[in-house]
């Protein structure tokens, strides 16, 4: 239970970091190469302002719910925290590989969400980092995920990045412009809520 989330049974932040560990250095030793994908929902906060946070935590279940659908059998899902998810993708064969698993992943939420009656098309930002091409130690790895997680909310929703190297300074940036997509995404979906609705 401790390695377990208790509201979308995935597995927790502390269990993804003790499998990353193993695998990394399971990747080391067979000369494999690893995914990392951050996973975030946009706009989620929007959603618990507007609608409780008994709305939000029924989206995260059936977020979930779908990642696990949709998620290769190699591959391993979890929460990382709030509105993150992370899958990490093990023996990963080539880059494509990874960009295949983000467009499904993206795909899976042209479905709308049926929630207490209410009929929501929400989406989601992926940032990718490959190990060792990306760094070559845990903490790097999940910091250019997350990183690039952030540049993939910067291009709109339902986009998916690869870590570049080039945005190093960007977590500087991360506030004002987390600031600034939040007024954005309260906008949008505030205006989608009211076309479905009228």
């Amino acid at each position: 239970m401790a390695y377990y989330d208790p509201l979308t049974c995935l597995p927790n932040r502390a269990y993804i970091y003790r499998q990353l560990e193993c695998t990394l250095t399971e990747a080391v030793r067979e000369q494999d190469k690893v995914a990392l994908m951050f996973i975030d929902l946009d706009g989620f906060k929007y959603i618990n302002d507007t609608f409780g946070h008994s709305m939000g935590d029924q989206i995260l279940k059936e977020l979930a719910t779908r990642l696990k659908r949709v998620v290769p059998s190699q591959g391993i899902i979890g929460r990382f925290g709030g509105d993150e998810f992370i899958l990490l993708l093990p023996h990963l064969k080539s880059k494509e590989e990874a960009i295949a698993n983000a467009e499904t992943i993206i795909e899976s939420f042209q479905e709308p969400f049926f929630i207490d009656g209410h009929e929501l098309y929400l989406s989601v930002s992926i940032g990718i980092s490959l190990f060792p091409d990306d760094g070559d130690d845990l903490e790097t790895v999940i910091k250019h995920a997350d990183i690039s997680m952030y540049e993939a909310k910067n291009r709109g929703n339902n986009h998916y990045q690869f870590y570049t190297g080039q945005n190093e300074n960007f977590p500087r940036r991360i506030m004002m412009e987390r600031h600034l997509r939040t007024a954005i995404q309260k906008m949008n979906f505030k205006s989608t809520i009211n076309h479905k609705w009228t």
